[in-house]
């Protein structure tokens, strides 16, 4: 075996333990989610709810967040940081998960799928993690 076959080698072993930690990582996510956040639910506004108190129990507020997403309804634009201070009312998370950030004297509810934590605790990023990979695979209640 010559250097190139051997390096080649090595590429491939690296790049398959990142294939396989990557697979564990989204098998993980899928059984948290389907095993903690929406077990046997079948109606909407159970998963709603469950969705609502998994988040609520796990995101440690407040905690700051980024904007990633233009969203009509929410007067956020791509790239503002702002303070999450809790979750929306449970009446208000129905449909979507509201997250209330510091906006004025009363607070704002926006979307949580607009925003990504900036250095919060691994719970926190999992949790919001969670969100998003429920939301990207256009999973609804």
């Amino acid at each position: 075996m010559n250097l190139f076959d051997a390096g080649h080698c090595l590429r491939a072993q690296a790049f398959e333990a990142l294939l396989d930690g990557a697979l564990d990582f989204l098998l993980r996510r899928f059984e948290i989610i389907e095993g903690r956040v929406v077990p046997a639910t079948k109606i909407s506004f159970e998963r709603a709810m469950s969705w609502y108190y998994y988040l609520d129990q796990r995101l440690q507020f407040p905690f700051l967040a980024s904007c990633i997403a233009y969203r009509p309804i929410s007067p956020l634009e791509i790239k503002d940081e702002v303070t999450v201070i809790g979750m929306a009312p449970e009446s208000e998370c129905e449909r979507e998960i509201f997250v209330m950030i510091e906006w004025g004297r009363k607070g704002l509810g926006v979307p949580m799928s607009q925003l990504v934590g900036i250095k919060v605790d691994k719970e926190t990023r999992q949790a919001i993690g969670d969100w998003h990979y429920w939301v990207k695979k256009g999973y609804e209640y």
